[in-house]
């Protein structure tokens, strides 16, 4: 999937774990080293919407420990039919403190929104992993330090984002921290 906003592209490996009870010895081998999981319920169906917290609860206890999650609420074409209302969803999210959206499989609607979702979440775990990287090591003037090209493209992103940001709040100490980094990463010193 093409990402605009990063102009980059994200490769999806997606497992369609039935939610049916016979297929749940399966779920471990699958989600323990996932990086995003889509927990999906259709707004027709209360018992659907049911066993949310059951699936969450297994994801939670084999996946990785910073997974990007995502409640879909799918079957939006047939609206007239919702037993789900979108408000439920909502705090059922929040209390998950997952994010929350609603779609059609059947129309396409917002299908692509929802894999979007998460490739951005995704690229800012791994823009925070790099980041996290740089900010731990103590780099002496002067030092090299490898990234390579697509991580260089992102991070210069990302902190221009940042930089944006931190203007908008005039925020002197982030915005000195921003610029020292992409000189650095101009010099090719990191």
């Amino acid at each position: 999937m093409q990402i605009k906003e990063l102009d980059t592209s994200v490769r999806f490996m997606i497992w369609d774990l039935a939610g049916q009870s016979q297929f749940e010895r399966l779920w471990p081998d699958y989600l323990t080293d996932s990086r995003a999981g889509i927990i999906v319920f259709d707004i027709t169906n209360q018992e659907s919407f049911d066993h949310v917290k059951k699936w969450y609860d297994i994801i939670k206890r084999v996946a990785l420990p910073n997974i990007v999650l995502i409640l879909v609420g799918n079957k939006v074409d047939l609206n007239t039919s919702r037993i789900i209302s979108t408000e439920q969803a909502l705090e059922l999210a929040k209390e998950l403190g997952i994010y929350y959206m609603e779609t059609s499989a059947k129309t396409n609607e917002n299908i692509d929104d929802v894999f979007e979702w998460i490739a951005l979440q995704i690229i800012n775990l791994n823009i925070e992993e790099v980041k996290d990287t740089l900010f731990d090591k103590q780099i002496e003037e002067g030092s090299k330090f490898v990234i390579s090209s697509p991580q260089l493209t992102i991070l210069n992103q990302y902190f221009a984002k940042q930089l944006d940001f931190c203007i908008g709040k005039s925020d002197t100490k982030e915005i000195i921290k921003y610029l020292d980094i992409l000189k650095a990463i101009g010099k090719n010193k990191l």
